[in-house]
């Protein structure tokens, strides 16, 4: 799935020019599993732990889009969430 999109460092290219480390996902990849040799199919992806590397196991192409997709929100909005808290906590506070 990420493989497949400009997200990746290594998108269309023959073979893996980049690290993965170097890539962005890999802040959402649990450490045990940053060694695989695809991390960022190892992304949970819902509560219960999917990832695209269970789910292409029972789920078809447009599912496995949905769940990303809802992931990539979700995590979206934490980053929003974190920055604008992190703004918050830098602005200089007035009296009223």
């Amino acid at each position: 799935m990420f493989l497949d999109s400009p997200t990746c460092l290594n998108f269309a290219v023959p073979h893996k020019v980049f690290p993965c480390n170097e890539c962005v996902l890999m802040r959402f990849v649990p450490v045990e599993r940053r060694k695989e040799g695809i991390p960022c199919h190892y992304i949970p992806l819902t509560e219960a732990g999917d990832t695209v590397k269970t789910v292409e196991a029972w789920a078809d192409q447009s599912e496995l889009e949905g769940l990303v997709k809802a992931w990539l929100q979700r995590a979206i909005e934490q980053l929003e969430r974190t920055l604008r808290d992190s703004t918050e906590e830098r602005q200089p506070k007035t009296n009223q």
